[in-house]
């Protein structure tokens, strides 16, 4: 994972990776040690445990493909939702469509990626998210001229209204409910380019 990436993560998510790589590392060290004085048993021992590192670290999904490495064009999408295991699946299958992604998963997090990087395409919002919500996330894009012509779609188990906007609004370019039609959202993102 880039500095640049590991600066959007949560310090307690940093110091997390840190440890699992520090424990990593000198497993590595450790069971090189143990191959070239064959002890056999030892050697499989550590190379289990590097094992149930690299495993933790998949299982937050820290092993994949870096999720905010993109290439800014027409098919550049910032997916913002907390759920992790929607957001990569939803990254995935958006990916198998040959979209871009680059993904967060708060609004604040949304925040410092576009203050890092160059504006997406589409901004997919989360409306209901814990620390920064999808309105208030929402309302700090569309003050910043540089990303008025960026495509919002929103994603949400409730309507514009239950989260305070109106359909005619303007902020938001169209609204999915969940559980989300990943063939309308595919379809909507075509129309849009």
């Amino acid at each position: 994972m880039p500095q640049n990436q590991l600066d959007c993560v949560p310090h307690e998510t940093q110091r997390a990776i840190l440890r699992q790589l520090q424990s990593i590392s000198l497993s590595l060290h450790l069971f090189k040690h143990q191959t070239e004085l064959n002890l056999t048993e030892d050697a499989e021992r550590t190379f289990q445990s590097i094992r149930n590192a690299l495993s933790i670290l998949d299982e937050h999904g820290l092993l994949q493909s870096c999720e905010n490495e993109c290439v800014v064009d027409e098919r550049t999408i910032l997916l913002v939702e907390d759920d992790a295991n929607e957001r990569a699946l939803l990254a995935s299958y958006l990916r198998l469509q040959g979209y871009n992604i680059a993904c967060a998963g708060d609004g604040d997090m949304a925040l410092r990626y576009l203050s890092e990087h160059d504006a997406p395409r589409f901004i997919l919002l989360d409306m209901n998210m814990p620390q920064r919500d999808g309105v208030s996330t929402l309302t700090e894009i569309r003050k910043d001229e540089r990303f008025c012509d960026i495509t919002v779609f929103a994603i949400s188990g409730s309507t514009a209204e239950e989260n305070g906007l109106a359909d005619d609004s303007g902020q938001i370019d169209q609204w999915f409910m969940k559980p989300l039609c990943v063939d309308n959202l595919v379809s909507a993102l075509k129309l849009a380019v």
